[in-house]
């Protein structure tokens, strides 16, 4: 039989164990959006943090080898492929730095656009970087071997008027390519097709200082059908911002580069539907402006920010996709 001093007893624990359960709960709460990972100094610093991360792969140079990446681009390495800076064929294990990219919110997020060297818009079937390193230093493609990486086709269908590009890192980088460089046709290289995917034919690596390489498959003739015009983005002061066009039902995104007041694009195919994506970051915070359009002739956009999280912005991005 129960006590009037057992019975409170009980009362009283049970309260502490109520008690206890609350302040579990409380603690368990959803991080605050402008936590570390959500803060950035500036647009570079949001596609640090957000860009296609590096993958990286071991091979014998003697042996060659290949891998497929999660994206599912196979890369095939053939035996003695490498050479180092005397040219003498390299032995041993080679690190392979690889990154993929195929969808238009990658490419922004990467920075990483579909726009010629001389600034007109082209029409991607799937961008990649490669570098090959032995200790830490650059090797090279030894003369009449290949690397060969095969992209899938993801779903569309063939083009056969896609080309072997190489991000040439001494174009202008005024509304150019990849990282301050323009995309050009690469008379070195070949891009072939089967019944999967197109076969970029890599047989040398641009330039000579490490940095690797970006390469890409690209058809830089279908917007020539459609006239061009500029089409305008008007600056937002107080923030540092970049702007992109991401062009609806085909794989191209390009980015429109400031001219010190505004932000024009001077190669805006007339009659295309796209949305202007502007990025910008101020006081550590993130914001953004989505603005579906169909270009017509001088046309001029002053975008609307609206302050977002990283999640919510790589939602709206990914349908655009």
């Amino acid at each position: 039989m129960y006590t009037r001093t057992s019975f409170l007893s009980i009362l009283m624990v049970l309260a502490l164990v109520f008690s206890s359960c609350k302040k579990d709960k409380k603690n368990d709460v959803i991080p605050n959006p402008t936590s570390a990972d959500q803060k950035y100094s500036s647009v570079d610093n949001f596609y640090q943090k957000n860009g296609v991360k590096m993958q990286t792969y071991q091979v014998d140079a003697t042996t060659g080898g290949s891998f497929t990446s999660p994206k599912g681009t196979m890369v095939t390495i053939p035996a003695n492929c490498f050479v180092n800076a005397g040219n003498a064929t390299v032995s041993g294990t080679v690190t392979i730095q690889f990154k993929d990219i195929y969808s238009k919110s990658d490419m922004l997020l990467s920075d990483v656009g579909t726009t010629f060297f001389d600034g007109s818009p082209m029409v991607s079937g799937g961008e990649f970087f490669i570098n090959a390193l032995q200790n830490d230093s650059a090797l090279q493609i030894a003369a009449g071997l290949k690397i060969e990486i095969e992209q899938p086709f993801n779903g569309l269908q063939r083009d056969t008027a896609m080309e072997a590009m190489i991000l040439d890192p001494n174009k202008d980088s005024l509304q150019g390519g990849a990282n301050g460089g323009g995309w050009s046709i690469s008379p070195g290289n070949n891009l072939l097709w089967n019944a999967t995917g197109y076969i970029f034919n890599l047989y040398q690596f641009a330039g000579t200082n490490g940095a690797g390489t970006w390469c890409n498959s690209d058809n830089p003739y279908y917007f020539q059908a459609f006239a061009n015009t500029t089409l305008t983005v008007n600056s937002i002061a107080g923030y540092d911002m970049d702007v992109f066009l991401v062009f609806k039902n085909v794989t191209s995104m390009v980015h429109a580069y400031s001219n010190g007041s505004n932000f024009p694009y001077n190669y805006a195919p007339v009659g295309q539907e796209c949305t202007v994506v502007v990025l910008g970051v101020k006081d550590d915070k993130l914001y953004a402006s989505f603005t579906p359009v169909t270009i017509s002739s001088n046309q001029t956009i002053t975008p609307v920010f609206t302050e977002t999280t990283t999640d919510n912005f790589k939602t709206t991005l990914n349908s655009l996709n």
